[in-house]
């Protein structure tokens, strides 16, 4: 449901060339009754969003025919967890192509406007559908996941199932309201199944499709470089030795000792994230600003761990200038072994740097986007340039997609396993059903929650609860001029 603010995922088109409309091939005939609209959501640019359209359908036996007429669109939030669509709901119809015409920007005055994405869906059954994480997706592990998926039409308590396997899934909770929950106690490494069934207020039960989703591995790779640069967690990312390293007593066992022109080059990740932690040990000499340490470069992206211009601590992050531009001001003692470690989230990197005394650790507040990781990682380089080697002693190298804790990062500096609390299954987030209330009792309570909150953005947008079912293809294929 969220939709990306990167402005490659948009289209924005001049104001005069779209008089016509925008029109929308189903790609067949189709039955069609709803419609989600992500308006432009570029930030600091949301008022060239639509504000008012036209929608009209199109069949080859009947032509064009309005189905409804100036539409209003919310305003897009500008940022990267914008789920909040605009949801048109009207009448089941049959149609080949969907137009919005007579469109109005948000600011008159704006020569552009635009749109992020659309959905159209068929009419809604009793059953739940379009879960969210998609059946069978690997998702990164974060101990707790989201769960979302479409209501069945006129569903009034939503009774969440969960389990090891298909033939096993038991009763977690019901509850009433958005469809949506977060399940916590999640362990790495592990495929969940879980269904939902919906409940009517006459008490009819329609119970939806298994679905699944396995968490991600916590660790991603480790590197003891004890004589060799093998991949300790499951060997899918062994090293190759770039030059001739020599081999050194290190913190633990031997040591990869690189002279400044030596590196250790690891084959692509391939792992889509904006949440990951990279930590080690190491032993530095003096070294030219911007030398990697754990670092990935392509010529659209450079993220990784490295030295700062000032010669502390630092990171790069997809190229953007608030990380590698930000001075952490965790100064790396030279010939010395020390623990460093960095942890990015979405909203936040934290560096960590043990120099033998305390655990000193620093935030950056910034917005990391997802990064693909679609690159060679390399161990004591940025690839930038020659100089951006590394003089020194490596030791220990992990990665983990997932931003550990400060706990977690101490449990590594002192040679222990990262630990994972062995919590139970649970639910959480959502309006939980009394057991001692009737139906007919928690249809009023919703009904008077829904009143009260009418006026609220969240509660305008509580029908994209009740939206149809399978996603049909969509296609542009207005012939209007598209801006970049």
């Amino acid at each position: 449901m969220e939709c990306s603010a990167n402005e490659q995922y948009m289209a924005a088109f001049d104001a005069e060339s779209i008089q016509d409309g925008l029109v929308f091939d189903l790609g067949g005939t189709h039955q069609l009754e709803s419609v989600l609209i992500w308006n432009y959501n570029k930030p600091a640019y949301t008022d060239m969003g639509v504000a008012r359209a036209n929608v009209s359908i199109w069949t080859e036996s009947a032509g064009w025919k309005t189905i409804c007429r100036e539409a209003a669109f919310l305003e897009a939030e500008g940022t990267d967890d914008y789920d909040e669509p605009t949801h048109l709901s009207f009448e089941p119809v049959t149609a080949q192509k969907v137009r919005l015409d007579n469109l109005v920007c948000i600011n008159p005055d704006s020569k552009q406007l635009g749109l992020s994405k659309v959905r159209f869906f068929e009419p809604l059954g009793p059953a739940a559908c379009n879960s969210s994480p998609a059946d069978k997706a690997k998702t990164p592990f974060t101990g707790s996941l989201p769960l979302r998926w479409t209501a069945g039409k006129n569903a009034l308590v939503h009774a969440v199932y969960l389990g090891d396997t298909p033939d096993s899934l038991t009763l977690q909770g019901k509850i009433t309201g958005p469809a949506k929950v977060n399940v916590e106690g999640l362990q790495p490494d592990k495929t969940y199944y879980w269904c939902i069934e919906e409940i009517q207020q006459d008490g009819t039960c329609t119970k939806g499709p298994a679905w699944s989703f396995k968490t991600g591995r916590v660790e991603v790779a480790w590197w003891p470089l004890d004589e060799n640069a093998n991949d300790a967690a499951g060997g899918a990312l062994n090293g190759t030795m770039q030059g001739s390293p020599q081999w050194v007593e290190g913190h633990s066992g031997k040591a990869l000792l690189l002279d400044g022109q030596t590196s250790v080059q690891v084959p692509p990740l391939h792992i889509s994230s904006n949440a990951m932690t990279v930590c080690g040990w190491m032993r530095a000499e003096d070294n030219e600003p911007f030398t990697g340490i754990v670092f990935c470069r392509s010529n659209k992206t450079a993220t990784g761990l490295n030295i700062s211009p000032e010669r502390t601590l630092g990171y790069h992050w997809r190229d953007k200038s608030d990380t590698y531009g930000w001075n952490s001001q965790l100064a790396i003692p030279l010939n010395q072994w020390v623990f460093a470690a960095i942890t990015i989230e979405p909203s936040q990197a934290a560096l960590y740097l043990w120099d033998g005394k305390e655990m000193k650790t620093v935030v950056n507040q910034a917005r990391h986007e997802i990064e693909k990781f679609d690159m060679p990682i390399f161990l004591g380089q940025d690839p930038a340039s020659n100089d951006r080697f590394f003089k020194g002693s490596l030791d220990e190298v992990q990665l983990f997609d997932y931003a550990l804790t400060q706990e977690q990062i101490t449990s590594l500096c002192q040679g222990q396993k990262v630990a994972w609390a062995a919590g139970s299954i649970r639910l959480a987030n959502a309006s939980f059903v009394n057991e001692d209330q009737s139906l007919q009792e928690i249809a009023k309570q919703s009904s008077r929650q829904q009143a009260a909150g009418g006026k609220s953005r969240k509660l305008n947008l509580l029908a994209v609860a009740i939206i149809g079912a399978a996603v049909l293809g969509m296609v542009f294929v207005s012939t209007c001029r598209k801006k970049k």
